[in-house]
């Protein structure tokens, strides 16, 4: 099955692989509307088949919108729900420290949010590939990093 239109997924503040499309090195532009396909279908030489979304970069789904506190919230929500995190103490001494951090940053007290978003960093490392999905906890922290250098 391919797709000839592009479908958007989300998982947290992080678009997902769309159905359709892959990327192929010798064909990577045009991409005159900057949606992150070529502009034409990729021919398929074997039977004659077309790529009809080929992505102009490598692994170009995982363009990502930069994370927030917030989406994050949601994050853990999701993986909870999803069973990638699968302890719900752990789901909700995740989402505490996090909204811990949030409202210190409402106040203004930058440094305490830092410190607190570091402590949910480890927290996340040590339970990462035991109750939290090893891929998932990576992910979880790059984000946290990303929040912690826009600070």
């Amino acid at each position: 099955f391919q797709s000839n239109m592009k479908l958007d997924y989300f998982l947290g503040g992080r678009s997902a692989a769309p159905t359709g499309g892959n990327y192929w090195s010798n064909w990577t532009g045009p991409d005159d509307d900057a949606d992150g396909f070529v502009d034409s279908p990729y021919v398929i030489t074997l039977y004659y088949n077309l790529d009809n979304l080929p992505w102009t970069q490598q692994d170009g789904w995982i363009v990502s919108q930069p994370p927030t506190a917030d989406s994050l919230l949601e994050t853990i929500g999701d993986m909870y729900a999803e069973g990638l995190i699968d302890n719900a103490g752990i789901a909700n001494s995740l989402a505490s420290k996090l909204d811990a951090a949030i409202k210190k940053i409402e106040q203004g007290k930058v440094e305490t949010a830092k410190n607190i978003l570091e402590a949910l960093i480890n927290q996340i490392s040590a339970q990462s590939g035991k109750h939290i999905s090893a891929e998932v906890a990576e992910a979880l922290i790059a984000d946290i990093e990303y929040i912690l250098d826009s600070l």
